[in-house]
């Protein structure tokens, strides 16, 4: 079976790195919201 770099992934390995990938792309996404959402709220307080 070949992923979409064109390797052969044996025992999953590429899969396992595959996954840890999205899971930190995830968490960047995590971290880029959680600011928006604090400077929205600081927005917020300084109109209020």
């Amino acid at each position: 079976m070949k992923d979409r770099n064109g390797l052969i992934s044996k025992n999953g390995i590429v899969t396992v790195c595959d996954r840890v990938g999205q899971g930190l792309a995830q968490v960047k996404n995590i971290d880029s919201l959680k600011l928006r959402v604090s400077g929205f709220s600081r927005a917020l307080m300084t109109i209020g």
